[in-house]
């Protein structure tokens, strides 16, 4: 028996499942081979680089590839998905078996564009197992999903047991990953039928939220609400799945964290930005801003100084003001292209006396900045040298340009200064309803103190969903995620050629995470409030102005672009009549 593996992605997880699965069918017996896939780079089987080599140390006989490389079979990259099903076919391959994600480059090999096609181009000698660890079963395009087993000798067991009896001919895992969306953008034309076929989420579907008792577009007075940071998008398909599992319990009492609450915060962080959790180091919290008031209360001093780099997140102000501490900003330097830290200043500002804690932005909401690990080494040197707490505000973390990747300030801390870490799902995952969030706290001196805080301040408490939802989203969300900022990065670009082709006179600041896109409209001469006033009012967008982020907000607003593309246009539209209204009433001065 012959057997041909497809590698979908080329994350080194991925590759560790296909290489052992080969050694383990090598030990059985059969012939195994391995395939590249389109528009990933092709290398030959020689080349000690490439993944291929790896799948040959392993053992495997020979190699396919679509595109330039030197291996066994090769399809020029001009042929369509059709053509190269069709020779895979004549290479008399007894079975084919998918490693890796439902990704682009998987179904596009071997599926088509609809699911009755989809389901013919599956035979019985077609079958797909993922290194990902699942319990519950799925379907995917109408077909059963299993995910691997730890066990890779119980993995091919299973393997060979559905291969022969073809009672399931494939299996498919819902995620996706980072590096197939190259293969994604290899074809323009599939781009758009791709996600809506064979995974269980569009971005593209609009999603009616008027009178949801939504803030964003209940408040919004009928414009279209491009202000408040909450996506359009529907939460990832696992999470609706357990929160609907959850719902359909019908007793929604008082809540403990699920076994594996900890475990899912931790695995996340560490694959996913290299930060090391243990459990006890951290703590649930009903928000972010929950958690931000009760630190401030817990550990520092009423009328302490807290020092905030501006413009930034509003809300930052109140939970300071309203416990009763004092606002020091440390402005932020723009040179009318991106944001950096006056260093000085911020020392100036951190050296007095008063100066207790910092609340840290990373990645920086509104600026979009993700701060580098050299400005967070500094500021770390800072915050020790004067005795000064960082409070990390990290909930954007996982909203980044796609290969831009952010530093937690936890990860830069080489000084060892005191802080905290506020991290969620909700911005990432849309989940803000549900009230999840969680505080890392690594110093044994402030662990107790931010613990018995939360406790006090009765924040401590999950909601019957809260947990759930986000064991959810961080155990089998990281493909939505990955197809959202590839998402939100084309409405960002689109943006930015709609105003430099349209609306010259506003300029957008570079982004390199959020989905909060941070424009400057200084050039009108008119205030922020005045021009989200007209934009709201006269011409039916709500965006939100920049002067509600404090000292250097002034002439900025703040336009939101976690939404359909359709609307993103009609909003982008909108405030072209705004260009057009203020240059007319400018013109009649």
């Amino acid at each position: 028996m012959k057997i041909l593996g497809i590698v979908g992605t080329r994350r080194s997880g991925k590759t560790t499942t296909i290489t052992m699965l080969i050694e383990e069918l090598k030990k059985r017996g059969y012939k195994v081979g391995t395939i590249k896939t389109i528009n990933c780079p092709v290398f030959s089987m020689d080349d000690p680089k490439s993944n291929t080599a790896r799948h040959k140390k392993a053992g495997a006989d020979f190699a396919v590839a679509r595109g330039k490389g030197e291996t066994d079979i090769s399809f020029p990259r001009s042929m369509d998905q059709n053509e190269v099903i069709e020779r895979i076919k004549g290479e008399d391959i007894d079975y084919l078996i998918l490693e890796g994600d439902l990704s682009a480059s998987v179904p596009r090999i071997v599926c088509a564009h609809t699911r009755e096609d989809a389901q013919k181009r599956i035979t019985e000698k077609t079958f797909l197992v993922s290194g990902k660890i699942a319990d519950t079963m799925q379907t995917v395009c109408g077909l059963p999903a299993v995910s691997a087993f730890k066990d890779i000798s119980a993995l091919c067991d299973m393997v060979m047991e559905k291969v022969n009896d073809t009672e399931i001919p494939i299996q498919l895992n819902e995620d996706t990953s980072a590096n197939t969306l190259n293969c994604m953008h290899a074809c323009e034309n599939d781009r758009k039928s791709t996600p809506s076929v064979l995974r269980d989420y569009d971005f593209d579907k609009e999603v009616n939220r008027k009178d949801t008792n939504s803030v964003k577009w209940d408040l919004a007075n009928g414009a279209l609400p491009m202000w408040i940071a909450d996506m359009d998008f529907e939460a990832p398909p696992a999470v609706k799945r357990e929160v609907l599992k959850k719902a359909l319990e019908g007793v929604y009492g008082y809540t403990c964290l699920p076994a594996g609450w900890h475990e899912a915060y931790i695995s996340w962080w560490d694959r996913r930005h290299g930060l090391k959790i243990c459990e006890n180091e951290l703590f649930f919290a009903k928000s972010v801003l929950a958690a931000i008031s009760s630190a401030v209360k817990s550990l520092t001093k009423n009328g302490a100084q807290i020092v905030l780099l501006s413009p930034v997140y509003n809300h930052f102000y109140k939970s300071i003001s309203n416990n009763n501490r004092k606002i020091s900003e440390s402005r932020l330097v723009y040179d009318g292209n991106e944001y950096t830290i006056d260093f000085e200043e911020l020392e100036k500002k951190l050296a007095d006396e008063q100066s207790e804690m910092i609340f840290l932005c990373n990645p920086h909401n509104p600026t979009g900045r993700i701060w580098t690990f050299e400005e967070l080494e500094r500021i770390s040197f800072l915050c020790k040298k004067h005795n000064v707490t960082v409070l990390a505000d990290e909930i954007h973390c996982d909203i980044t340009k796609p290969g831009k990747k952010y530093t937690p300030f936890a990860v830069a801390n080489t000084a060892g200064a005191a802080f905290l870490t506020c991290m969620a799902p909700t911005k990432a995952f849309n989940l803000a309803g549900l009230d999840s969030a969680a505080v890392f706290v690594k110093d044994d001196n402030l662990k107790q103190l931010v613990k018995d805080g939360l406790i006090r301040d009765e924040v401590a408490g999950a909601n019957a969903f809260a947990a759930t939802a986000a064991v959810a989203a961080f155990n089998e969300g990281e493909g939505w995620i990955n197809d959202l900022n590839a998402y939100i990065y084309e409405n960002i670009e689109y943006a930015c050629d709609y105003f430099k082709s349209n609306i010259p006179d506003i300029k957008p600041v570079d982004m390199e995470a959020t989905y909060l896109m941070w424009v400057n409209i200084s050039k009108y001469g008119v205030s922020s409030k005045e021009f989200s006033r007209i934009a709201r009012d006269r011409c039916g967008v709500y965006v939100t102005p920049g002067d509600e982020y404090g000292s250097g907000g002034e002439g900025f607003i703040r336009i939101n672009v976690a939404t359909q593309r359709k609307r993103l246009e009609k909003g982008l539209e909108c405030l072209k009549k705004v260009d057009e209204i203020l240059k007319k009433e400018d013109e009649n001065v």
